[in-house]
């Protein structure tokens, strides 16, 4: 019931927003509802919320920070800790709506999301602090949503108060906070240690909470000016790009009386400048305030400055800092510094990094890749730029004269993509597209004005999968479904994973009266690669690997399961499938090592010697991921061809009846930035069709 009329049934432990179908994964990844269970690992929620508030003088475990806050459990991740921007949004305007003073964000990506830095700003309007986790990367990258300027940025420092190596800098960061082995709950009662910047900033959350208590009426940028002068330098005096502020201090963060205003409101983050002049907005107010300076320097981390404009005993609030004239320096990073001495030697700092950039975005690698979203055509288009840009597509219905539709690309950076769902759209389309980046120049890409065609209609008649209501546990489940022991009965061959998604021993599920019998189970971690009968001597065979570790396993008699280990590999080869290419009952195991593949051929019982290469005569990086390798017949002659993947998106097709003495059929580039995830070939009226993501 819904008691409190707010939408949300029984939302009295929180609410769980997950709703990420395309991110497959343990546990509950597609059901929003009242569970916000922590799925996690170890419980990355878990630990987050006992460092900002575990029950204190219970003689049990830890005290949280903050111990007497009240917590609201928001889930928006899988067990994986993929997220969706719209499940976060809607994590963020329910802790709005519901009446949250404080969000802490313990995630980022390097690209940021329009969506969600419009969602943020939304809550920085309704007066809620967001702390934000700054970053694993050890460098300056920017991550989001922690750079955005309405959230507090946080790093970590490590056990002896230092900057943790691990620990994101940059321009952006407010503060930093312990955050290496933190002792913290777990889930399902306990504790354990962890390590990170997300551990960080619920310090940051539950000092800001301690804050509000002794000043409710705090908003977000006077709640960050004095987490600012009140931290702890452990670098070196004043800001640096590394530590920013320093290290946050709870006790005199709630002794200070008074507190003020540093921000910078015009230019906003990542603005850019074809113009003549910055013309800088702001303000800079604090009681205790002795000197404020506006200055700038050339470059990301100057050494040198510029000042704009330097006053005493004197506040500006929301109104004109200054300018700063630009039309004497060429295309270039700009970082802007605002700075305020306060009493009793303390100061706050702020800095913001603009672009000179008077040249349009260069548009490169369009692709137009038409695709299935289930049984729906959808085409993904995207391009690359030579620097961070927005982006949008103009499209028209084929024949029509104008482009009256327009679609925003769903990030600001220099690697676009876009799914147009056929949902949405129907039949034949004509588009160009815009990239505009900081500065408002934009460039076209409009393929010298014939423009670029998008099919929306499918040739194919799909047939939806239906839930059979079997149950398997969850596992990697090899490609193909088997029948080792020849009874007639299906069988299916997995990994079981293991708590916190590891690989699990390797069972093999019978079907039986309806259900899943489990037949056979290893006592020893690994991932089946491949099974059957390939040599045809009625003894079949399974073969697995581990790493660069590869194991044969073989039935003992007709109609068993094969349990007899007679061959394995240790030095760094990584087997991907059997095979009897010539036919001659000798089975081959084909298979990497190193960065190439090749082919084991069985020329004695037991003994499997290289008698083949598959050599990529591709360009491009030639790296490899997981084996995988397709032995199929593609071309109808009855004979088999091998096919394989690279890393930069080439396909290799390998064609004989020899494995000494193969050729190399076809290579083909797909648009995909990784063909080695998956190879399977489909009978497609009557001819075999490949099919690679």
């Amino acid at each position: 019931m819904d008691d409190d009329g707010n939408g949300y049934v029984d939302d009295v432990s929180g609410w769980d927003f997950t709703d990420a179908p395309r991110f497959a994964d343990n546990g509950d990844y597609k059901d929003p509802d009242n569970d916000p269970m922590d799925e996690f690992g170890s419980g990355h929620g878990t630990q987050v919320a006992g460092i900002i508030a575990a029950q204190a003088d219970d003689q049990l475990g830890i005290s949280g920070v903050a111990p007497e806050v009240k917590i609201m459990n928001l889930r928006a991740g899988t067990a994986s800790g993929y997220l969706e921007e719209d499940d976060v949004a809607r994590a963020i305007l329910y802790a709005v709506e519901n009446g949250a003073r404080i969000i802490n964000m313990s995630f980022g990506d390097v690209a940021l999301s329009t969506f969600l830095k419009d969602v943020i700003y939304f809550a920085y309007q309704k007066n809620v602090i967001m702390v934000c986790s700054a970053g694993n990367s050890g460098d300056d990258q920017m991550q989001y949503p922690s750079s955005l300027t309405e959230t507090i940025s946080v790093g970590a420092t490590d056990v002896n108060d230092y900057l943790a190596g691990f620990s994101t800098y940059g321009e952006t960061l407010d503060l930093v906070a312990p955050g290496v082995d933190m002792l913290s709950t777990a889930i399902g009662g306990g504790y354990n240690r962890v390590n990170g910047t997300s551990f960080s900033a619920p310090v940051v959350s539950a000092i800001a909470a301690l804050i509000l208590s002794r000043q409710p009426q705090a908003t977000p940028e006077r709640v960050r000016n004095i987490l600012k002068t009140t931290a702890e330098d452990i670098l070196y005096p004043g800001w640096d790009i590394y530590s920013a502020s320093g290290r946050a201090d709870a006790l005199q963060a709630l002794s200070v009386p008074e507190d003020g205003i540093l921000e910078l409101t015009r230019p906003g983050l990542n603005s850019g400048f074809a113009a003549d002049t910055i013309w800088l907005e702001g303000s800079m107010v604090h009681p205790d305030l002795v000197r404020a300076q506006v200055s700038y320097g050339i470059g990301k981390n100057p050494v040198q400055w510029q000042l704009v404009r330097s006053f005493q005993h004197a506040q500006v609030f929301d109104d004109t800092l200054g300018y700063i004239p630009v039309d004497g320096l060429p295309d270039t990073l700009i970082t802007i510094r605002l700075t305020m001495e306060l009493i009793n030697d303390r100061s706050d700092e702020l800095r913001r990094v603009v672009y000179i950039d008077r040249t349009p975005p260069v548009i490169t690698d369009v692709q137009i890749v038409p695709l299935y979203d289930g049984a729906v055509m959808s085409n993904l288009i995207s391009f690359r730029s030579d620097e961070v840009c927005e982006a949008r597509v103009f499209l028209k219905k084929a024949g029509q004269s104008d482009f009256n539709q327009v679609v925003d690309f769903d990030y600001v950076t220099d690697v676009q993509r876009i799914k147009l769902d056929g949902h949405v759209f129907a039949g034949d389309y004509q588009c160009y597209l815009v990239a505009e980046n900081a500065s408002g120049l934009q460039s076209v890409a409009d393929k010298n004005g014939s423009f670029y065609d998008l099919h929306f209609d499918s040739p194919f008649q799909w047939q939806e999968f239906n839930e059979s209501g079997y149950e398997l546990p969850t596992g990697y489940i090899l490609s193909k479904s088997t029948d080792l022991d020849q009874d007639g009965n299906r069988e299916v061959v997995m990994s079981r994973y293991l708590e916190g998604g590891n690989f699990g021993p390797v069972e093999i599920y019978e079907m039986e009266s309806g259900r899943f019998e489990k037949r056979l189970t290893t006592n020893f971690p690994a991932i089946p690669r491949d099974a059957g009968d390939y040599d045809g001597d009625g003894l079949s065979e399974l073969l697995l690997g581990y790493g660069n570790r590869a194991l044969l396993f073989r039935a003992a008699s007709p109609g068993t399961f094969p349990q007899q280990l007679v061959w394995q590999d240790t030095t760094d080869f990584w087997a991907a499938a059997l095979s009897d290419i010539d036919g001659d009952g000798r089975e081959e195991i084909i298979g990497r090592r190193a960065e190439e593949y090749i082919i084991l051929e069985e020329q004695a019982p037991s003994d499997f010697v290289p008698v083949g290469e598959l050599p990529n005569a591709t360009g491009g990086q030639q790296k490899y991921g997981i084996p995988t390798v397709l032995v199929t017949d593609l071309t109808g002659d009855g004979k088999s061809e091998i096919v394989y993947g690279d890393s930069d998106g080439d396909v290799l097709v390998f064609s004989g009846s020899d494995p000494a003495n193969l050729t190399l059929l076809d290579t083909f580039r797909t648009s995909l930035l990784d063909a080695t995830s998956l190879l399977t070939a489909v009978n497609v009226a009557g001819a075999e069709e490949l099919f690679v993501a």
